[in-house]
């Protein structure tokens, strides 16, 4: 079965593309579907859907209606209706997605909240 992390970005419908090499430092607000494979040190806004590739590094607060991610990012990651964590994932920072599906092998070191936005966790 092939790998869905080492896609074709075109092949896919993904209409913006970081490749591995790449690097960027700053606010990086994207369009459409989205693929990240390179480094990013800052924010990343807007993507439909973005994928995080198993090579991608990324220092920075992610934003984006649906994200796959299967490389590391040391930052906050928000997810406005899903996030899946591959099984190459690494989060270092908070997670926030109404929807949340994680593979074996993923790893996240910090917060955690699932479920719709405006809830708040009740006490036990």
């Amino acid at each position: 079965m092939p790998d869905p992390t080492d896609r074709d970005a075109a092949a896919h419908g993904v209409t913006v593309a970081i490749t591995a090499g790449a690097s960027f430092e700053g606010l990086v607000l994207l369009q459409g579907s989205a693929r990240i494979d390179g480094a990013v040190r800052g924010e990343v806004i807007g993507a439909e859907r973005l994928e995080i590739g198993t090579g991608a590094e990324l220092q920075a607060s992610v934003e984006a209606d649906e994200i796959f991610l299967a490389g590391r990012v040391e930052g906050a990651v928000r997810a406005a209706r899903r996030l899946e964590l591959g099984p190459t994932a690494r989060v270092r920072g908070r997670i926030d997605a109404p929807r949340l599906v994680a593979a074996e092998g993923a790893r996240v070191d910090g917060e955690c909240r699932v479920g719709p936005p405006g809830r708040t966790p009740e006490a036990p």
